[in-house]
């Protein structure tokens, strides 16, 4: 029982923080104007501008990602003729993973107060981050309560966060974004320590960050 118990003192935790829909959610937290908006962030490519990006209220029209704009535009404007609104069809701006990931790297700054070690997810573009929060859970009264305080911060950054505590980084990105029920709702959850396989053991192959075609 001793060396059980100083095996799992000695183990990694890692907290993941999904912000899913990053640069919509960027755009909303800094133009709040914009958060009941239907809103499209295109990119322009040799063919005609593409969906890059877009918000729940877009998803609900039909409006995907790689979707063109001019079907997004047909999506959104039948929406408009029922609702005979005279408001445009949707907010459209120009897809930015430059300012993205700045701001991404200035939140990370800002998840400091939980942890001092953050850092942003390999995957292009990202949208989570990942803090070390080992061995620093009693400093918050436990890591439920440290959950709690995260989700309240980013509460009142009126972000959306999905957040897993995991043993290692690859079990903690794969609950955040698998393991969780509601896309566009704020979820946490706490895997025990020692218990990775039996949490990610019911999660989607997609869960192991490989690519599309491997997965396949």
């Amino acid at each position: 029982w001793k060396s059980t118990i100083e095996r799992v003192k000695s183990m990694k935790r890692i907290l993941a923080i999904w912000l899913p829909d990053w640069p919509i959610q960027r755009l909303a937290s800094a133009r709040p104007e914009l958060r009941d908006e239907i809103i499209i962030l295109q990119q322009a490519t040799a063919r005609g501008g593409y969906v890059a990006a877009c918000s729940s209220l877009a998803r609900q029209l039909g409006i995907r990602e790689n979707l063109p704009i001019a079907e997004a535009t047909a999506l959104a404007f039948r929406r408009k003729r029922r609702r005979k609104s005279n408001a445009p069809p949707f907010h459209l701006e120009d897809y930015d993973p430059h300012e993205d990931r700045l701001a991404l790297e200035k939140l990370a700054g800002w998840c400091h107060q939980y942890s001092p070690f953050v850092g942003l997810e390999e995957l292009h573009p990202p949208e989570t981050l990942l803090l070390d929060v080992t061995g620093l859970a009693p400093l918050f009264g436990g890591e439920q309560m440290l959950l709690e305080q995260v989700e309240r911060g980013f509460q009142r950054l009126h972000l959306t966060a999905r957040m897993a505590l995991a043993d290692s980084v690859g079990a903690a990105w794969a609950i955040a974004h698998y393991g969780c029920r509601n896309r566009d709702a704020s979820e946490t959850q706490v895997t025990a320590a020692g218990e990775n396989c039996m949490a990610i053991q019911p999660l989607p192959l997609a869960a192991l960050r490989l690519p599309a075609t491997i997965v396949e």
